[in-house]
């Protein structure tokens, strides 16, 4: 069985959703094959823009889920990290949840520019030849496809799952997302 995760970098709602996630995951489909899809689904100046504040559903949102948020005033575009993620997802030597938690750490908590290459290769562990591959402009059309699929299969957010053809959306209550997705297994 595949399930596709479907998460944002530069989405607080995926920060707080992603432990759930993992939980969630290890818990009723040990053993389904995962497919990472970063995807910004919602156009973003390329240069990213000012936060004046978060939203405080978001701030609660975490804040609930152990997992508090720094204080970023820019919110930066997430193509690169993006790009990082859809370039590991096949990898053997990258553990993605690792990843995954050190892309949000370094963006929601650390406020880093996550789309500037020389940040985020100073704040994440990923192996060299990944970084040539950004540096050469690879991952863009892994990234470009996933766009295409979110709207092929009617995504309306993130961070949301993709399984047997149902969306599962995982910024709800844990429980309840547990229940959608094992409705979405059966």
């Amino acid at each position: 069985m595949e399930i596709e995760l479907w998460l944002d970098v530069s989405c607080p709602w995926c920060r707080g959703a992603l432990p759930v996630m993992k939980r969630l995951l290890q818990e009723e489909a040990p053993t389904a094959r995962l497919v990472w899809r970063p995807i910004r689904l919602h156009p973003l100046d390329p240069k990213g823009r000012a936060l004046t504040e978060l939203a405080t559903e978001a701030v609660q949102f975490n804040r609930e889920r152990g997992r508090p948020l720094g204080s970023p005033a820019w919110l930066h575009h997430p193509q690169l990290a993006h790009r990082l993620l859809a370039l590991c997802r096949e990898r053997a030597d990258v553990e993605m949840w690792d990843l995954a938690e050190s892309l949000w750490e370094a963006n929601w908590v650390q406020a880093i520019d996550i789309n500037a290459a020389s940040e985020l290769e100073a704040a994440l562990v990923a192996p060299a030849e990944v970084w040539q591959q950004l540096a050469r402009g690879e991952g863009e059309a892994l990234v470009e496809a996933d766009h295409r699929r979110a709207l092929e299969i009617g995504l309306d957010g993130v961070p949301r799952f993709y399984v047997n053809g149902v969306i599962v959306p995982a910024w709800l209550e844990p429980e309840e997302v547990r229940q959608r997705l094992r409705a979405a297994l059966a």
